[in-house]
C-alpha cells in the first residue's frame, strides 16, 4: 500500500457495497479526506450478511475464476518481462486466502498429484515469518490514517512448488503469483518494475478476493495449506507428520479475511481502475452478476 503522503487520494465502495451501483453512473462514495461516514446501515462484513451465509464454496470459486479472467484480460497488453523458467519472484512470500487455498489443493486432487502435494509441504520447512495485517485491514489503516508496519520478514527461499523453474500449480496459482510482474527482467536483490496504477488494480482486486474470504482465513500460502489439510483430515495417511505443528501454526500464523473498508485510488490511477472494476463487477455467475452477489442479492 502506497504512503499517503504528497498522495491525493479518492476513496471507493466506503465500508460496505451498497454503493456499487455508482460504478454504472449512480451516485459513487468518494471523499477527499480520510474520514468517510457509511451512507448505508449494514455492512456486508457482518456474519449475517447473505454473502457470508448463502454463497457456497463452489460459487466462491467461480466468482474467484472469474476475476482471475477479468484482470488477465485487463493486464494482457500490459508488456512485460515476465516469461515461463523466470522464477526471480517464486519465493515463500506469497499471501492468499483460504479459496484459493481450496483451489490448489483441489486442483492437485483432480490431476492425480494430491501425494505429491502433500509430500513437498511435509517435507519443505514452514516459513518463520508471517503477515501481520491483511490487505483490508491495510486500507482500513490508511483511511483511518493510522500507521503501521505491512513487513512480512524475509522469504528468500523458493517456492516449493517450483519444478526446473516452472510452476507446478500454474493453472491453480494465487492472485499474488498472477499479479506480480515487472517491465525489466528481474535478478536477485533487484526491484520488480510496474507503472503504479497496476499495482493499485492489484492491489484493488486483492481486496476483493479477500472480501469474497471473509472470516476464512489469510495468510501465506503455505501456512494457509498447512491448515486446509488439516480441516480436511488429509494428514491421517502420512504416519509421520507431527498434526501437533498445524494447530500451533493455526493459531499464530493465520489471519481472517476481512470485509472491504474501501478502495484507495490516486486521481491517475482511477480510469484504468475502474475499467477493471466495472467487467469485474458486471460479470454474470449463473442468473446474477457478480456485484449482485456480492451484495447478497
Amino acid at each position: 500500500m502506497a504512503k499517503r503522503e504528497s498522495v491525493h487520494y479518492n476513496v471507493f465502495f466506503s465500508l460496505c457495497f451498497c454503493c456499487l451501483g455508482g460504478l454504472f453512473g449512480k451516485g459513487w462514495v468518494i471523499c477527499h479526506t480520510s474520514s468517510v461516514t457509511p451512507k448505508c446501515k449494514t455492512s456486508v462484513g457482518d456474519k449475517s450478511s447473505s454473502l457470508y451465509k448463502r454463497t457456497s464454496y463452489c460459487m466462491k470459486l467461480r466468482i474467484l475464476k472469474s476475476i482471475y479472467q477479468s484482470f488477465d484480460s485487463w493486464a494482457a497488453d500490459i508488456k512485460t518481462a515476465c516469461h515461463q523458467g523466470c522464477a526471480t519472484c517464486c519465493t515463500q512470500a506469497v499471501t492468499m486466502t483460504e479459496i484459493e487455498g481450496n483451489y490448489i489443493l483441489d486442483y492437485a486432487s483432480k490431476s492425480g498429484r494430491m501425494d505429491w502435494l502433500l509430500d513437498k509441504l511435509s517435507t519443505d520447512d514452514l516459513p518463520l515469518h508471517r503477515p501481520l495485517y491483511t490487505t483490508n485491514e491495510i486500507a482500513q489503516a490508511c483511511l483511518n490514517e493510522n500507521d503501521i508496519d505491512p513487513e512480512m520478514g524475509t522469504f528468500d527461499r523458493s517456492c516449493p512448488f517450483l519444478d526446473h523453474k516452472n510452476c507446478s500449480i500454474y493453472e491453480a496459482r494465487p492472485f499474488s503469483c498472477r499479479s506480480f510482474a515487472s517491465q525489466n527482467a528481474c535478478q536477485p536483490g533487484s526491484t520488480a518494475e510496474i507503472p503504479q496504477y497496476y499495482l493499485s488494480a492489484a492491489t484493488a482486486v486483492s481486496q476483493l478476493i479477500e472480501h469474497l474470504a471473509q472470516h476464512l482465513y489469510w495468510g501465506n500460502m503455505l501456512h494457509i495449506l498447512y491448515a486446509i489439510i488439516q480441516k480436511r483430515g488429509l494428514w491421517q495417511d502420512m504416519i509421520e507428520q507431527d498434526t501437533s505443528i498445524q494447530e500451533d501454526l493455526i493459531q499464530r500464523h493465520l489471519l481472517r479475511a476481512k470485509p472491504l473498508p474501501g478502495f484507495l485510488l490516486s486521481d491517475d490511477d482511477r480510469t484504468p481502475v475502474m475499467k477493471l472494476l466495472a467487467q469485474i463487477l458486471s460479470t454474470e455467475i449463473g442468473t446474477k452478476t457478480i456485484e449482485q452477489i456480492l451484495n447478497g442479492k
